[in-house]
């Protein structure tokens, strides 16, 4: 069986040069194209938030700064949502009460927040058309962590709050002589409110010193915060719990309801009654003294001279 020969295929010139202009045209446009998209989506921003916590009031400043130079927007995010805080320009009316942004240089624009309850949210810097953003948490605190310890019989209990605003839930960590503790440890947490921990421990024959440490674990920031750093925030408290001894000594006395041992509160009530009962009696024999003086007759002018011959 014959095969039939290859056809070699003859171009001319003049299809030729079309056909590597067509090539040439393409690769520029590939080329520019790439150009723009690495241009867009590789912008850098030099300078971003950080994540912070306000104490008592005051105020803080976020930084943003693109290498480009363009300018940025501000978002915030709080329940999962986004609000547009300011838009290159303005600030929306919203947030009108608790920000300000500044703009020195060009691409330059820090954020300055009130440290108000409704400023505790999630901030995002954004340089429009582009990827870049960043984002970070702002906490406040507004009441630092308040101790106290109850007893019993065989036990003390120690209790420590802190009032916050913010996602990022503080951490309230107890330790006895250095060592961590983690058992008897019960946490209770309200959202963007408060936290509290209690910790209960039997009496011991000496006196324990035992520590409640407020900061900030990465495991608590929001999942959506780009920002990696740790809120530079740490609070210790120490609480004293007495010896078993001391305390049983100290409160076998009976109390009264005000913690006043009820031997004080006698002898203060009989010390109360016999200085009532003495004012008494001397408000009654000054009364009698004056009555008689009162009732005394009096002597007439007539009988004077009669006195006087006798």
């Amino acid at each position: 069986m014959a095969f039939p020969d290859f056809v070699e295929i003859q171009h001319t010139p003049g299809y030729r040069q079309s056909s590597n202009r067509s090539c040439r045209l393409i690769n520029h446009i590939v080329i520019v194209a790439l150009f723009l998209c690495f241009t867009v989506t590789n912008c850098v921003l030099v300078e971003t938030p950080l994540n912070a916590v306000v104490v008592g009031g005051g105020s803080i400043e976020f930084k943003c700064k693109s290498d480009r130079g363009k300018r940025l927007k501000w978002l915030t995010q709080k329940n999962q949502s986004q609000l547009i805080l300011f838009n290159g320009y303005s600030i929306c009316k919203e947030a009108q009460s608790f920000c300000n942004v500044e703009n020195e240089e060009p691409g330059e624009f820090y954020l300055t927040l009130t440290a108000i309850d409704e400023a505790a949210q999630t901030y995002i810097c954004q340089e429009p058309g582009t990827e870049s953003e960043s984002s970070a948490d702002l906490i406040i605190i507004e009441r630092e962590t308040q101790c106290k310890t109850d007893y019993n019989a065989s036990h003390a209990t120690m209790k420590c709050d802190l009032e916050f605003h913010g996602i990022w839930v503080p951490e309230l960590e107890w330790s006895h002589n250095g060592t961590l503790i983690t058992e008897g440890v019960n946490v209770s947490i309200v959202s963007n409110k408060s936290v509290s921990s209690t910790l209960t421990v039997p009496l011991s024959a000496d006196v324990s010193n035992y520590t409640c440490t407020t900061r900030f674990d990465i495991r608590g920031k929001p999942y959506w915060t780009t920002s990696n750093n740790i809120p530079d925030y740490v609070s210790n408290s120490v609480l004293r719990v007495e010896a078993a001894q001391a305390f049983s000594e100290k409160h076998e006395r009976p109390l009264s309801a005000s913690g006043t041992p009820v031997g004080l509160v006698i002898g203060l009530l009989l010390a109360f009654i016999a200085v009532a009962v003495i004012a008494i009696y001397i408000r009654v024999k000054m009364e009698r003294r004056k009555r008689k003086r009162l009732q005394k007759p009096k002597t007439s002018d007539a009988d004077e001279p009669l006195a006087t011959l006798a």
